[in-house]
């Protein structure tokens, strides 16, 4: 699966071609960035335990999860009067699904392979034929072919979703 490095960028991409000609709220795009990491915190579980991988890549690598979540952070905005509850709502649940499609497109070589992404109605994970992101490998941590193949995965997610970030970004800042 990928590293927060490509699901952080993911979410600043959204945020940034979402927010249309508005000035960005660093709260606004810190909200969809940390959303667009929520479903790795399954793996804190894990970690805790000793044992990373045992609640990772669960129910909530699923659509239901983040179409779920994203509709009760959008009545929680919507709630509490935030201005553009609706649009921030929205941002977040596409930085949700942008989640989905990152680690869908990742390598994985644990199995099984992929993500639940159509959970609870099947317990089939699924991963892309042709995957363009590597694997972020938490085995044997420290040691250097394990430090290479991970700087390698950051590299790759930086270059692949850096570049249209850095894009957008500039293309809105004439905007403002």
């Amino acid at each position: 699966m990928a590293s927060p490095v490509a699901h952080s960028l993911a979410g600043a991409l959204i945020y940034l071609a979402c927010n249309g000609s508005r000035k960005p709220r660093c709260q606004d795009m810190l909200a969809v960035m940390v959303a667009a990491n929520l479903a790795d915190l399954d793996l804190v579980p894990g970690l805790l335990l000793g044992d990373h991988g045992q609640f990772h890549r669960g129910a909530s690598h699923s659509l239901l999860f983040a179409i779920l979540l994203g509709a009760a952070a959008s009545a929680w905005l919507y709630w509490r009067q935030y201005p553009r509850a609706l649009a921030l709502g929205t941002m977040i649940t596409l930085a949700l699904l942008s989640q989905l499609l990152v680690d869908w497109l990742s390598f994985d070589a644990s199995l099984p392979q992929g993500i639940p992404l159509l959970w609870p109605f099947t317990d089939q994970s699924l991963m892309s034929p042709q995957t363009i992101f590597l694997n972020i490998r938490r085995d044997n941590l420290f040691t250097m072919p394990v430090l290479i193949h991970d700087l390698k995965a950051l590299i790759i997610e930086a270059l692949l979703l850096g570049p249209p970030t850095w894009w957008i970004w500039q293309w809105r800042r004439r905007q403002w």
